[in-house]
């Protein structure tokens, strides 16, 4: 299969803006449009023409194209697929700073993780019941009853 350029296609340089490309998509769209155009081969161009516009027209899907050529968007399209399907978390990394990105996002998501549950270990401490204890007072009350008890005890006992 022969690659396709769709910088040529549209009839624009690898340099140009957002703009300058829909401009160039919407001149050749009015150029061979089926209801307009009274060329044969009308009904492929704008086909083609429509191709190009929707990976240029999409800047990531332009930049998968500026770096793999037309296997670009390809290989996007199947990454979108594996990734919804649920079946892993394929990610590409194209540089070093998108590998540095994902090993930093994926430690401060486990740093995260880390920090709620040590909250919820700190939340279940707090409210732990707890055995209520009636403090100086109480102990005090304790000793008298103890106190109590034993002079029952040597008086009953004769000691």
């Amino acid at each position: 299969m022969a690659q396709k350029d769709y910088y040529q296609i549209l009839g624009v340089s690898k340099t140009a803006t957002a703009d300058e490309i829909k401009k160039a998509y919407r001149k050749l769209a009015m150029k061979y449009h089926p209801d307009v155009s009274k060329e044969a081969n009308a009904e492929a161009k704008i086909k083609e023409v429509n191709e190009a516009y929707e990976i240029l027209g999409d800047p990531e899907k332009r930049k998968s194209y500026d770096q793999f050529g037309q296997a670009g968007p390809e290989q996007m399209r199947y990454r979108q697929q594996y990734q919804q399907s649920g079946q892993g978390s394929y990610q590409q990394f194209t540089t070093m700073e998108d590998l540095f990105e994902a090993f930093f996002r994926a430690n401060a998501q486990q740093q995260q993780q880390r920090q709620q549950y040590q909250n919820q270990q700190q939340y279940q401490y707090n409210n732990r019941p707890r055995r209520r204890s009636g403090g100086f007072i109480g102990f005090i009350i304790q000793l008298l009853i103890m106190s109590f008890l034993f002079r029952m005890w040597f008086s009953l006992f004769g000691l």
